[in-house]
C-alpha cells in the first residue's frame, strides 16, 4: 500500500474573480504549510531531530484548522533520511518519494469515504508486517479516524497495543470525543487551537486578497487558515460558505411549519456526507458568531445584520450556548444512526421562536 493524496470535490480559481481570490498554485503558507499552531509544530519538529517519545500521536482540532498538513508533514520529516532542524530535506530518495505520493514505507488513508472499515485496517496490517523498504521506519497516518467503525476500531486497537518494529501512527480527528478511550488512552495528543482573526488575516492580504475581502473571508473563517484559504482560492467557496450560514438563520427565523420544509430542503445532502459536514461546520461557525455579538463583540462580517437581529429578537446567550450543544448532538446522532432528515427535522423543531 501506498501514500494516496487527498482529493477536493472543488475546482481552484486560476485567477482572481471579483471578491480577489487568488491562484492557490502561488500560496505560500506558513511552516509546515499551516497558519498558527507553532508551538505544536515545534514540539513535533524536536521529536523528528531526538526521536518520537510515542509511537502514536493523535492531531485533533476543528475542521479546516490544518490538521492534515500538518500530519503530512509531520509523516514527511520523519521518513527524511537528514531531516534539518526537524523538518524534511526535501532532498533525499524519502523525501522525493514521499512528495509524490509513493513511498513504500508512508502508508496513508485518506478522508475520501465517510467511514473506515475493517478491510482497510487489516490492509494497514498487513503493509506493516514486511520490513520498511527505504525507510528506517513505518509511517501510518489515518486522517479523521473517528470514521472508524467499531469492528475496524477494535482491530486497529490490536494493531496500535503492539507496533511492529518503529512504526509510528499519525491520526487526526475533528472529533476527539468520538475517538474510542481505548485509542486516544495510547496517543499523545495534540490539539490544534483556533488562530486570531487578525494572523489570518494578515496572511491573506500577504498572499494577495484585497484587505476588504480578506475581512470577510476571515470572519467567515471562524479562526480556521485552512479553511479561510480554501474560501480565497477554491471556485464558489466564498458564495457557498455564506449561503450555508444564513440557511442556519433563515431557519431560525422561520414558523415552526417552514423548518420543516426548510429541513427537507437541508437534508436532500444525505448522499454527500462531506458536503453535509460542510454545512454542519458553517452552522458551528455561525453560532460562535451569534455568542460573540450576543456577548457584546462587534461583528462586521457577512450576514451581521441577520446575526445581530436575531440576537436581539430570539437567540439569548444561554440560547446559543443550548443550541450549539444541541447541535453537536445532532452531529454525534447522525453519525451514528445515519438518520439525517429526522435529526435535522427534530434540531429545527427545537429551535426557539420567541426571546426568552
Amino acid at each position: 500500500m501506498t501514500s494516496k493524496t487527498i482529493t477536493t470535490r472543488t475546482r481552484t480559481r486560476t485567477a482572481r474573480d471579483a471578491h480577489g481570490a487568488i491562484d492557490s498554485t502561488h500560496v505560500k503558507t506558513g511552516q509546515w504549510g499551516i497558519i498558527g499552531n507553532a508551538p505544536i509544530i515545534a514540539q513535533l519538529q524536536r521529536m523528528v531531530s531526538a526521536g518520537p517519545d510515542s509511537h502514536a500521536f493523535l492531531i485533533s482540532g476543528p475542521s479546516g484548522i490544518g490538521k492534515t498538513t500538518l500530519a503530512t508533514s509531520f509523516a514527511r520529516a520523519l521518513i527524511c533520511t537528514r531531516p534539518l532542524s526537524g523538518n524534511a530535506c526535501e532532498k533525499c530518495e524519502n523525501c522525493v518519494a514521499s512528495s509524490a505520493h509513493r513511498h513504500p514505507d508512508l502508508i496513508t488513508i485518506t478522508d475520501e469515504e465517510d467511514s473506515l472499515g475493517i478491510e482497510q485496517i487489516r490492509g494497514i496490517t498487513a503493509s506493516l508486517q514486511r520490513r520498511p523498504t527505504l525507510s528506517a521506519r513505518h509511517v501510518v497516518l489515518i486522517d479523521r479516524v473517528e470514521r472508524m467503525t467499531e469492528e475496524a476500531s477494535n482491530a486497529f486497537l490490536k494493531t496500535l497495543e503492539e507496533p511492529y518494529g518503529g512504526t509510528v501512527f499519525i491520526l487526526t480527528t475533528n472529533s476527539v470525543h468520538l475517538v474510542p478511550q481505548t485509542i486516544v488512552s495510547r496517543c499523545a495528543v495534540f490539539h490544534c487551537a483556533l488562530v486570531p482573526d487578525a494572523t489570518i488575516k494578515e496572511h491573506l492580504i500577504e498572499v494577495g486578497i484585497d484587505a476588504a475581502h480578506a475581512f470577510q473571508i476571515t470572519a467567515l473563517a471562524d479562526g480556521r487558515p485552512a479553511y479561510a484559504m480554501r474560501l480565497a482560492t477554491q471556485q464558489g467557496a466564498y458564495d457557498q460558505a455564506i449561503e450555508d450560514a444564513e440557511s442556519l438563520l433563515t431557519l431560525i427565523s422561520a414558523v415552526p411549519h417552514e423548518r420543516i420544509r426548510i429541513a427537507e430542503t437541508i437534508a436532500a445532502h444525505k448522499e454527500e456526507p462531506a458536503r453535509m459536514a460542510a454545512v454542519l461546520d458553517r452552522w458551528e461557525s455561525t453560532m460562535r458568531r451569534m455568542l460573540k455579538v450576543a456577548a457584546g463583540q462587534p461583528d462586521n462580517g457577512p450576514s451581521a445584520d441577520a446575526i445581530r437581529t436575531l440576537v436581539a429578537s430570539t437567540m439569548t446567550l444561554p440560547a446559543i450556548v443550548l443550541l450549539a450543544q444541541q447541535l453537536q448532538q445532532m452531529r454525534d446522532r447522525i453519525r451514528t444512526s445515519g438518520n439525517l432528515r429526522l435529526n435535522i427535522e427534530s434540531f429545527s423543531l427545537h429551535l426557539p421562536t420567541t426571546r426568552l
